[in-house]
């Protein structure tokens, strides 16, 4: 089996209610691909907001952040987290994909990951 696992920096543990987080998102797996198509992801976050940064690979959809079509060439991206201004604990939810390329979801590995995030004292 294939083994794909999340690279998240910029998810702080902690938050400073109203602060933005520049977060960076990497999938490391070692699936190869054998097309243009490397990988996708989305992000959900259950406060705060997200704001894209680069939109030739991300965009928001739905309150969802994911890949473009471009995006889909690789296998990192950047976006914004704005924290909530409300001290509550936020939750990013990530899931992430590594493609192998041939244009269908068979034997991409798929993975995901709950980041729950505290407001600073």
């Amino acid at each position: 089996p294939q083994k794909t696992t999340i690279k998240a920096i910029g998810i702080p543990k902690v938050y400073e209610p109203g602060k933005t987080y520049n977060i960076t998102l990497s999938v490391e797996s070692t699936l190869k691909s054998y097309g243009e198509v490397q990988g996708g992801f989305a992000v959900e976050a259950t406060a705060g907001e997200l704001t894209v940064t680069d939109a030739k690979n991300t965009q928001l959809s739905n309150g969802i952040m994911t890949h473009t079509q471009e995006g889909s060439h690789y296998r990192k991206w950047s976006f914004l987290w704005k924290a909530p201004t409300v001290k509550a604990d936020a939750e990013i939810k990530v899931m992430v994909v590594a493609a192998d390329g041939d244009y269908s979801p068979a034997n991409d590995a798929v993975t995901a990951e709950l980041f729950i995030i505290k407001p600073k004292k």
